[in-house]
């Protein structure tokens, strides 16, 4: 009956929406998103693993039905509701309706922009942003059937958090002093009270924020930004709540010359995290169980060509260890080592739990994290030790600078990134680890070049990572990994295309993983061995409707060589098929 009256409720406004004129126009118009997913896995005939099943498939059709309600020209409502059926469900059997989104955004007397409900915010690197995960390929999409999935199940928008809350902002103009004023702020409330027993409940946790960003002149402007991530005790039982207020301050500087374009920036600001014990019998009484504080400091110029074909840029960055930031810090991807794999989860004659590997970066919906985090995460060093949280990594200090084309009219598209990192304090030993990055990445279109009068698409990506500690035998580190992408389409008609995808990362060297408390103090080091090869290759072919349906049947295979595994890996095969259409 609760599918029902949802699916009759928006019949009728669907009834609605296209009875009104000229569809978008009216007050009620619709759109929306479909895909149809299947894939099977299956092991190869001479795999020694004789107690997993040798195949499994899985797929899906879903639609995504967006409502905007429109009562007049200065507000919008926004709903969207999921119809989501299971292959091998008839019958409505396997069949789920949901409310995905909810939101409520329009304007106020022309000058105060708001929304309620389903909101994507982003307000600064080191006060609310999004670090990239480690699924995404800074140069091109090798894999755009399964990033496409993980991005939009997990609302995965730029850097930006999808979060339930208020917003509201305001520009104001001036004549003289300043040129214009912008003011923003937030309230969200990133988890609900949640029940961890029949007596114990974790109480709510909010998130709230402020910007002001000022054009003082046509080169000059500052931003100044504030975020608070903290738990409400009363809504709860627990005797110990976070609190984690963050300030940064930002100035920019943009220069015309007939060499280029200037920009220079720099960033400055500092956190503080406070644990509270509060005594449930005396609602007055609090004490502080914990607190810690952290400033970061960043330097940075950019120059842009005067063709804007090529942009060069670099800085110098110091984020103290003690800086914390949960809208800053938060990863996409969770690494919890209880997290089972979605395909063949256990392996060998054992049956042991697969580790975590690149296959489930790239194909793994559940693995992105959509909730704020008070304490930083686990991550895996193979796949990110330099910048684990993004530019708000804490205990790093270290220069960067990256070179890039710009211009789409080149036939070849270059880019070349890298930085030096150390540790600002040693953590177990006075030694301090030593990072460099290294990413080269190149793209271009063979096929003028050729003369085939085909297009004929590629792109090549590399990432290197090398992490070191000196000291004696037990002090000393090494740790080296390689991330290398490559693609590759070719258009044998209108509209179709051949496409192959390789990735293949690989680790070796040992590191010690950081033990936290439940507070998110670090009380102790595991020392571990990485001996790590993991690939995904795939091919097939594309058929591109328009530029926002197209359908893929893709073959390829998977695996990963981890000496930590008791099986010691697992080779995979898999088919997929991939209708996407965005309404």
């Amino acid at each position: 009956m609760k599918h029902l009256s949802w699916m009759c409720l928006f019949c009728g406004l669907s009834f609605l929406g296209w009875s009104q004129k000229d569809g978008q126009d009216g007050k009620i118009w619709l759109d929306g998103f479909a895909r149809t997913f299947f894939s099977r896995d299956a092991l190869p005939p001479n795999s020694e693993d004789t107690l997993s099943s040798r195949s499994s498939a899985q797929g899906y059709n879903l639609l995504d039905l967006n409502t905007h309600v429109n009562p007049n020209e200065d507000v919008e409502v926004f709903a969207q509701v999921r119809i989501r059926n299971e292959f091998g469900g008839f019958f409505g059997q396997g069949t789920s309706v949901e409310v995905r989104q909810l939101r409520a955004s329009g304007v106020l007397r022309d000058r105060v922009r708001f929304g309620v409900g389903d909101l994507f915010l982003r307000q600064s690197t080191f006060t609310l942003s999004a670090p990239d995960h480690e699924g995404t390929d800074p140069w091109g999409k090798a894999f755009r059937n399964y990033t496409d999935i993980v991005d939009y199940e997990n609302f995965f928008v730029d850097d930006r958090w999808r979060m339930q809350g208020l917003q509201a902002g305001t520009t104001f103009r001036f004549d003289r002093g300043l040129r214009t004023l912008g003011c923003d702020g937030f309230v969200t409330r990133p988890r609900g009270s949640q029940a961890l027993s029949e007596t114990a409940y974790a109480p709510d946790q909010l998130f709230t924020g402020v910007s002001l960003v000022a054009e003082i002149t046509k080169d000059w402007s500052m931003q100044a930004h504030h975020s608070n991530f903290f738990e409400a005790p009363l809504t709860g039982t627990q005797t110990t709540t976070i609190g984690n207020p963050v300030w940064h301050v930002k100035a920019i500087r943009n220069l015309s010359t007939e060499g280029g374009q200037w920009q220079w920036t720099g960033d400055v600001g500092w956190s503080q995290r406070i644990w509270s014990h509060h005594d449930p019998e005396v609602l007055d009484l609090d004490s502080v169980a914990s607190s810690s504080d952290g400033l970061f400091w960043t330097a940075a110029a950019a120059w842009t060509a005067p063709d804007s074909s090529w942009r060069v840029e670099g800085g110098w960055r110091h984020v103290e260890p003690d800086f914390r930031s949960a809208g800053a810090q938060t990863k996409r991807m969770s690494y919890g080592s209880d997290q089972m794999a979605q395909v063949y989860p256990m392996l060998g004659y054992g049956q042991s739990l697969r580790p975590f590997g690149m296959f489930d970066v790239l194909s793994d919906p559940t693995r992105g994290n959509q909730l704020l985090q008070g304490t930083l995460m686990p991550f895996h060093p193979v796949y990110g030790n330099v910048m684990p949280y993004g530019a708000a990594t804490p205990n790093r200090q270290g220069g960067w600078m990256s070179a890039q084309t710009l211009s789409s009219a080149r036939s070849t598209q270059w880019k070349l990134e890298g930085g030096l990192h150390t540790e600002i304090v040693g953590q177990g030993t006075v030694e301090k680890r030593k990072f460099g990055t290294l990413g080269m990445g190149a793209s271009g279109d063979l096929g003028e070049w050729l003369g085939s009068g085909r297009s004929w698409t590629w792109s090549v990506y590399e990432r290197l990572e090398h992490t070191r500690r000196g000291g004696n035998d037990i002090e000393s580190i090494q740790l080296t990994s390689s991330h290398l992408t490559m693609s590759s389409a070719f258009s044998l008609a209108d509209d179709l295309f051949l496409q192959a995808s390789v990735k293949h990362v690989m680790g070796e060297g040992q590191e010690y993983l950081n033990v936290r408390d439940e507070l998110g103090t670090l009380v102790n080091y595991e020392r571990v061995e990485y001996d790590v090869k993991d690939w995904m290759a795939m091919g097939g072919l594309t058929y591109q409707f328009s530029d926002h349906v197209y359908t893929s049947v893709q073959w390829g295979s998977w695996g990963v060589f981890n000496q930590a595994m008791e099986a010691n890996g697992v080779n995979a095969r898999q088919f997929m098929v991939v209708l996407s259409a965005e309404l």
